[in-house]
């Protein structure tokens, strides 16, 4: 009999909000096995009561990251298989004798936020340089991203219709162009101010 899964593309901007709902999730019988790159996968199953944790590491050698895991599946976590290039590490048990927490203390856990803070500072840096560069070139010129049809604004009746109906698409795919890094940066900056102030939080905390 086949597996039954299903995938959902929520976005979180908080490890605990996250770490919810997917045990609500695996509550209505739905557990996560696939860790998203781009959405999460689950496969259908008995409901289960499961302890989600999240950790955000790099590893530079297969050995670290194989060590790492192996330090939480001796205490009694199980893992989902990270995905190639993505730094988020899900860990799940449904032992109760197993920890409920797969950080030590306080510090280590906003350690994962500063790391996760920092790593949304480089993606941003990564996404606003070549862009910057495509800009200042000239590449991308923001006057010439609207209507190009010439005297347009001054055409009326079926002649407007015609010509702006045909050149909406073309618009929209030159805004969508030029505005798409601002967008993934403003969406970057805001997970990085709200990671970094969780940091900051958890540090005043002890």
């Amino acid at each position: 009999m086949s597996t039954i899964t299903k995938t959902h593309y929520p976005i979180f901007f908080s490890f605990e909000k996250e770490e919810h709902w997917l045990e609500e999730m695996s509550a209505q019988g739905w557990h996560l096995i696939k860790a998203p790159g781009f959405g999460y996968t689950f496969a259908q199953g008995q409901p289960e009561q499961r302890t989600y944790k999240i950790d955000f590491r790099y590893f530079k050698h297969n050995e670290d990251q194989e060590e790492y895991l192996s330090l939480f599946m001796d205490s009694g976590w199980n893992y989902v298989k990270p995905v190639k290039n993505q730094y988020n590490y899900y860990f799940y048990t449904n032992q109760e004798d197993a920890s409920k927490d797969i950080f030590s203390d306080t510090t280590s856990k906003a350690q994962r936020n500063l790391r996760a803070a920092q790593y949304s500072a480089y993606t941003m840096l990564a996404v606003m340089l070549p862009y910057a560069a495509l800009y200042l070139s000239g590449t991308i010129k923001l006057s010439e991203i609207g209507y190009l049809t010439p005297g347009l604004w001054e055409m009326q009746g079926v002649e407007f219709t015609q010509h702006f109906l045909f050149e909406t698409p073309f618009v929209f795919l030159r805004v969508v162009t030029a505005l798409f890094p601002v967008f993934i940066v403003l969406l970057t900056l805001f997970f990085y101010l709200r990671s970094y102030r969780s940091y900051k939080n958890r540090v005043k905390s002890l």
